[in-house]
C-alpha cells in the first residue's frame, strides 16, 4: 500500500514538473492551442488535485510509516484466476 502510493505520488510530480518546465520554455505558446502542452498541463493538474494534493499524499504516507494506519482488509474474497475456464 505504502509503495502504491508513493509511486502515485512520484508520477503526478514528475508529470507535473514536467509539464511546468515546458510551459516555462514555450512561454505564452505553451498556453496556446498550437501545441499540446497546454493539455499536458491541464491532465497534469488534474491528476494531482484528483488524487490529492502532495501535502495529503505525504501525511497519508507518513501514517503508514509510523503505524498510524494500517492496510484494510480486503471486503470480500476473490476466487483464484484458472485460466481453463
Amino acid at each position: 500500500m505504502i509503495i502504491h502510493e508513493k509511486l502515485e505520488w512520484q508520477a503526478t510530480n514528475y508529470a507535473s514538473d514536467a509539464a511546468n518546465r515546458a510551459i516555462q520554455i514555450h512561454g505564452a505558446m505553451g498556453f496556446s492551442g498550437d501545441f499540446p502542452l497546454e493539455r499536458y498541463w491541464r491532465n497534469s493538474r488534474a491528476n494531482t488535485i484528483l488524487e490529492g494534493t502532495n501535502e495529503i499524499q505525504k501525511l497519508i504516507q507518513g501514517s503508514f510509516i509510523l503505524g498510524y494506519r494500517k492496510k484494510p482488509e480486503l471486503r470480500c474474497k476473490l476466487t483464484p484466476y484458472s485460466p481453463g475456464e
